[in-house]
């Protein structure tokens, strides 16, 4: 293959056989994936309305500290 850089020069090591998924099959692991995915952002959109809702008495500031950044680095919705 020719390049911007000179010739390039690539060798097949292995390959794979594709293969087509029945309709069925296909139609399960969609679906599968789709409620996978809502109920993962449902989960962190109730835990989100839980921690706003919780009264937290911190005896360790260190800890709250730590709290607080796990906190900040997980992302809105």
């Amino acid at each position: 293959m020719n390049t911007a850089t000179g010739a390039q020069f690539f060798q097949l090591q292995s390959s794979i056989e594709s293969t087509t998924l029945p309709f069925e099959a296909a139609r399960a692991r969609i679906a599968d994936r789709l409620t996978s995915e809502k109920v993962e952002a449902e989960f962190k959109k109730y835990m989100v309305r839980l921690r706003a809702q919780a009264i937290i008495e911190w005896k360790n500031e260190d800890l709250k500290k730590a709290w607080e950044i796990g906190i900040a680095a997980e992302p809105t919705f």
